[in-house]
């Protein structure tokens, strides 16, 4: 059993896109070997210890239409691989933040996140006619058991579970809080460590997904929160046992906060959990990148052996397909901390050779450093390189 956690991308039913993989994933729907449990969109202040809802089993099309699409789509990998019975519980809440899933003891004990709960405790002292404002702050204020709430997400959909068995736990969410790259490590970590007390395992495996690319019409800034945020997650897996990211770089919208494409982080969270919680001999992992080496202007940029090949996706950043021979997404700076575009070309099995005449005594490298990116480099397996850069430069504004 399974559980799924996070905004409203883990919510987005089946029937929802409309695209053509998802219909016909519906439409050969028969598996009463996977069941579904979503718990009911409610919130709570005080931490609950029931919960309402039932199982729907994947028998028929009507049923999994409205099943959420990114927990069936990864039930039903894993039920066909290991041949066994599947059991998917959704847990999610749109437009949450994180705050909203960690206990409230924990985020007072964390000076990362204790003002968001003292901001709303103050909040609610003055509360008039049910409503409250928190002004000047970005955390909503919320009525009584609002899902914006410090903790209400967790109290309501995290502790009536407890203490249920679960093999893994899927996290997709952040939109919430992709301007809060530098704390978020930390919060996730807080929130890692209670839940794995919650439901009595220090080893509870979780498999995070790097948050989907988009175009923010607001972006002020030559750099990427979103890079800048998946940054952080993978960082934070290299440092937390049974903690592992998948990267969506080629599974997002430019337009759409919602990319339709469930099936791609469906897929890489099955992967994942195939490889590293059951242990199979899958694929589940793009090349990673381990450094670099300068030589008279030209960078060669090294990656893992792990996920040795490196190729170029046959389609761009919006699955359209594509005639690029050469890898895109790269940048190169020099002393003066300019990004420039780059040229770029697979030159061995693990390195990729940059170069730019903009930039000739490159000492940065950046890899679809961008909200929403154009990039194609991916391994053997066709999972792509997830965004890196080897500075740790302050983001700039233009």
């Amino acid at each position: 059993m399974w559980l799924v956690s996070g905004q409203s991308n883990m919510v987005i039913t089946m029937q929802a896109p409309q695209t053509t993989v998802l219909q016909e994933k519906i439409g050969a729907a028969s598996n009463g070997k996977i069941r579904l449990f979503q718990l009911p969109n409610a919130s709570s202040d005080v931490p609950l210890k029931d919960t309402s809802g039932l199982w729907r089993p994947a028998v028929s099309p009507k049923a999994v239409q409205s099943m959420p699409a990114i927990g069936y789509l990864f039930g039903e990998r894993i039920q066909t691989e290991l041949t066994i019975p599947v059991g998917i519980v959704v847990a999610a809440t749109p437009s949450t933040v994180i705050q909203n899933w960690i206990p409230a003891d924990v985020l007072r004990a964390n000076p990362l996140s204790r003002r968001f709960v003292l901001q709303y405790e103050s909040a609610r002292a003055r509360l008039s006619a049910g409503s409250a404002r928190a002004g000047g702050s970005r955390i909503p204020a919320g009525a009584p058991d609002s899902p914006w709430n410090p903790s209400a997400s967790f109290n309501s959909k995290i502790l009536p579970l407890a203490p249920f068995a679960f093999k893994g736990v899927l996290w997709y969410q952040g939109e919430g809080n992709v301007e809060d790259s530098e704390i978020y490590p930390s919060l996730l970590n807080d929130l890692v460590d209670s839940w794995r007390e919650v439901f009595q395992r220090a080893d509870l495996p979780f498999i995070v997904a790097e948050l989907a690319p988009y175009q923010r019409p607001a972006s002020s800034v030559k750099d990427s929160a979103r890079a800048r945020f998946g940054e952080g997650l993978h960082a934070f897996a290299a440092r937390k046992s049974k903690v592992w990211v998948v990267t969506l770089v080629d599974a997002g919208s430019r337009d759409d906060i919602h990319p339709a494409r469930k099936e791609i982080p469906a897929d890489r969270f099955a992967r994942m959990a195939l490889a590293k919680v059951y242990q199979l001999k899958i694929d589940a992992e793009g090349p990673r990148y381990v450094g670099i080496e300068i030589r008279s202007g030209d960078v060669m940029v090294k990656f893992d052996s792990a996920a040795a090949h490196l190729a170029i996706r046959s389609t761009d950043s919006a699955g359209v397909m594509s005639d690029a021979d050469r890898a895109v997404g790269f940048e190169l700076a020099g002393e003066d901390q300019v990004f420039h575009p780059a040229d770029a070309e697979i030159t061995g099995i693990n390195v990729v050779t940059v170069r730019s005449s903009k930039v000739m005594n490159p000492v940065a490298v950046r890899y679809a450093w961008r909200d929403y990116p154009e990039c194609n480099l991916v391994g053997a397996n066709q999972i792509p390189v997830a965004p890196f850069r080897t500075d740790d430069w302050p983001m700039k504004a233009f």
